[in-house]
């Protein structure tokens, strides 16, 4: 199972920590503390390397090989569709330990102003609040709100300027992804697609926008258009109520979603839906209103399915809920997992805390889940 991230792609976290993608859990090394090219050549890196020459998927890369056998489809396989146009043809040799960076991601930072539910306070600013008043039970959960990057961190100035002291293995880049947090409203993203555009390779490039749809930025659409080709990349969970049960609030609503997509005039149009428990009864929904909307150059992808936290998995879901879905997506397993019981009572327990916290009732958006809250498991616990 060889893929072409751990050579040719990085992802630069807020915190100056770079990792050949979001799914591999160790870092390569950090870009407040070395440079560029001595993270590419770092022992993790050279590590990393060697166990795919060899044929052995290295510990840090397993979240691919479980998503491949659950939905079959992972970013190892995201790296080949993307990669493999420039390097099927290049008789391409593993054995090289190649620094050209063709595939590059930016977290700047986790500011948000949404605090969907299958997020926290590390991805998110706004969910913080939140996820202190969850731990007060003991942070029974395993919240990670120990975490050193929990909460707002910003070092992107520092980053910005340590990434492009020598930009030579990012000449011949050729994607380059922004997220956050929502990165419309960490400045210094703007800053990034400047920097390219100056290095004058800007036309060179597929830059794909990661957003919650709820902001619409003139400054940052001119920009982008000056780069050679332009992917928004528009997450979403459910339509209606629903859709903001998921996103933590009415403070945007799913009407004023639909009139920011009409601006979001770029060459391709993704909406990624993430699949959970509170959603997988309602793709159709979403499916539907999809086909009402959608324009020649748009697609939706059911393809992200909730790993972490594992109680918001729609497989911890009994069969009894699961097989009276009748519209079923061919990528999606829809029974329960083995040995879920303990991840089922998560999802209650998660369910009816936040519900007290944010004084809403998953029932009302949710009703093919009744019999799973019959009894309160909060009793006692602090709301």
């Amino acid at each position: 199972m060889k893929c072409y991230a751990p050579w040719h792609s990085i992802l630069v976290r807020f915190n100056g920590d770079l990792v050949p993608d979001g799914v591999y859990t160790k870092r390569y090394g950090n870009l407040l503390e070395s440079s560029l090219n001595d993270v590419l050549n770092s022992i993790t890196a050279s590590y990393t390397k060697d166990s795919m020459r060899n044929g052995v998927l290295p510990p840090e890369c397993q979240q691919c090989a479980l998503k491949e056998a659950s939905v079959g489809h992972s970013r190892r396989l995201f790296f080949r569709d993307i990669l493999n146009p420039m390097l099927e043809n290049t008789n391409y040799d593993y054995s090289k330990n190649f620094t050209d960076i063709y595939f590059l991601e930016f977290n700047m930072s986790n500011i948000c102003n949404l605090k969907c539910r299958m997020c926290d306070g590390i991805n998110s600013s706004a969910w913080v609040k939140d996820e202190m008043k969850l731990a007060e039970d003991g942070n029974i959960l395993q919240r990670r709100i120990n975490d050193p990057e929990f909460g707002y961190t910003n070092k992107s100035e520092q980053i910005i300027e340590k990434l492009f002291e020598d930009p030579t293995p990012l000449l011949n880049l050729r994607y380059l992804s922004i997220k956050g947090g929502e990165p419309y409203m960490e400045p210094a993203n703007k800053k990034i697609l400047q920097k390219f555009i100056d290095l004058g390779i800007a036309q060179n490039i597929t830059l794909d926008w990661t957003t919650n749809g709820t902001i619409v930025d003139d400054e940052v659409h001119e920009l982008a258009r000056q780069y050679g080709h332009t992917k928004w990349t528009v997450s979403l969970e459910g339509t209606g109520d629903l859709y903001e049960y998921i996103r933590g609030g009415n403070n945007f609503t799913f009407a004023q979603l639909n009139e920011n997509l009409k601006q979001y005039d770029f060459d391709r149009i993704i909406i990624a839906v993430t699949v959970m428990a509170y959603n997988i009864a309602h793709l159709d929904k979403i499916q539907n209103w999809y086909d009402s909307v959608k324009q020649e150059n748009w697609d939706i992808y059911f393809n992200n399915v909730v790993a972490a936290p594992p109680y918001l998995n729609p497989r911890v879901l009994p069969n009894e809920i699961l097989q009276r879905i009748e519209y079923k997506l061919p990528n999606i397993n829809y029974t329960q997992s083995e040995n879920s019981e303990l991840y089922l009572q998560g999802l209650i327990y998660f369910t009816q805390r936040l519900d007290k916290i944010r004084n809403t009732n998953v029932l009302d958006y949710c009703p093919e889940l009744t019999g799973l809250f019959e009894q309160d498991l909060t009793q006692g616990s602090v709301g």
